[in-house]
């Protein structure tokens, strides 16, 4: 107890490094991030027509993404929303780049009314260590 009071500033800042390196972890579990896998994700798009939401970089998606997958540009992206809305009955799986980038994404799809909101775990590189088709851009 000693060493605790003694360190304090050591101590929270060890708890709070823990805490960060665990977050990911604690907000799937609290059912804050609905992730799926990429096979879950295939199935979706299968079957219930899902739209696919790429958060990456122009030339990131460039280089390789999802066949029928949509680049969201966040400095556009209330504007990409809005010509999405009539799709908001179908899931979304979104393409991460970054959890802060998600998170902006997925509240902006929520404040549209869009509801079924999923999160390619692994991103496109799980996608593709699962062998699944990467359309790349042509210039």
């Amino acid at each position: 107890m000693e060493f605790i009071t003694s360190h304090l500033a050591l101590v929270v800042l060890v708890a709070a490094s823990a805490i960060m390196l665990l977050w990911p972890e604690i907000q799937s579990l609290l059912g804050q991030q609905n992730q799926i896998s990429p096979l879950t994700a295939t199935q979706l798009i299968n079957q219930k027509h899902a739209l696919i939401l790429d958060c990456r970089k122009q030339q990131d998606f460039d280089l390789g993404h999802i066949p029928q997958s949509k680049r969201l540009d966040l400095d556009q992206l209330e504007q990409q929303i809005k010509e999405m809305k009539r799709f908001s009955s179908r899931p979304v799986i979104i393409i991460p780049m970054a959890g802060s980038v998600a998170s902006k994404v997925i509240n902006a799809l929520k404040n549209s009314g869009f509801t079924d909101i999923l999160i390619l775990k692994g991103g496109i590189t799980a996608w593709i260590e699962a062998s699944l088709p990467v359309n790349k851009t042509t210039s």
